[in-house]
């Protein structure tokens, strides 16, 4: 393990907006990185809003910020768009997230290093912290450069257009794999029952009550079904929607199509 020095925030005067870090022991194991942020990390003005919430309100913020898991001294330097720098975020990497599984969050700890008025901002100071060769050491657990968040900077409505063209991609790939459906109903289920205050955590359908749902449901049927005699009418550019089957002509005639998806 190469020995360098770690850097240790200093609680820093009105007066003195450099004076953000300072140098620390040279004997500490995650030493190597400390070098890569010492002494060139200079805060932002802005920084000094985050010792008073009030003075941000409800303006987003650009952080870069380090989690440090305090049993191994390992690290992760990452960037969040938030309103409230000081929230419970931690990150979201692969290695890191693992680690959160692995050891709880309790023994994280989260230090606001930047705080920016612009997502370019942010992204400049990430790319010059986490480098190749900051990334290949050890003990952090970045696994790409820095500045590399397209999503950041990428317009919200694009964002949403790739987040729904995700969720239908994995819909189809469902439908097709039963084996996937099944682990991916199996994950839910798990999720659910470790869940605090779960009021069915450790509960378990009787046989009965399983044959009764594989089984058919008279109550539910025909007219007693709470869609009996609606069908789904979709439209180029428009939502679908659901309407009474004695409507269905007018909404022909008018371009719409029987289904929930437009067919060519």
């Amino acid at each position: 393990m190469v020995n360098a020095t770690v850097l240790k925030t200093v609680k820093q005067p009105p007066d003195d907006p450099l004076a953000f870090f300072t140098e620390g022991s040279r004997d500490h194991p995650t030493s190597k990185l400390a070098r890569a942020m010492e002494v060139r990390i200079l805060p932002s003005p802005s920084v000094f809003s985050l010792c008073n919430p009030c003075n941000r309100g409800e303006q987003v913020r650009y952080t870069v910020y380090k989690t440090t898991n305090t049993v191994n001294g390992k690290i992760y330097i990452g960037v969040h768009q938030t309103k409230n720098p000081n929230d419970a975020y931690l990150g979201s990497g692969l290695l890191l997230r693992r680690a959160l599984k692995k050891y709880g969050r309790a023994v994280f700890t989260k230090e606001v290093l930047h705080d920016f008025n612009t997502p370019e901002e942010m992204l400049v100071r990430e790319r010059e912290i986490v480098t190749t060769a900051f990334k290949r050491d050890p003990m952090t657990y970045n696994l790409v450069e820095g500045g590399l968040s397209a999503f950041t900077t990428m317009p919200r409505a694009e964002v949403k257009a790739l987040s729904v063209k995700g969720n239908e991609r994995f819909k189809q790939r469902l439908a097709e794999d039963p084996i996937l459906r099944k682990a991916n109903t199996k994950r839910l289920l798990d999720h659910l029952a470790q869940r605090e205050n779960n009021p069915f955590a450790g509960w378990a359908h009787t046989e009965e009550t399983k044959a009764k749902m594989r089984g058919p449901r008279p109550a539910s049927t025909g007219r007693n079904n709470s869609q009996h005699g609606t069908v789904w009418v979709c439209r180029e550019e428009e939502t679908p929607r659901k309407i009474k089957k004695n409507e269905l002509p007018g909404f022909i005639e008018a371009g719409w199509q029987r289904g929930r998806k437009v067919r060519p």
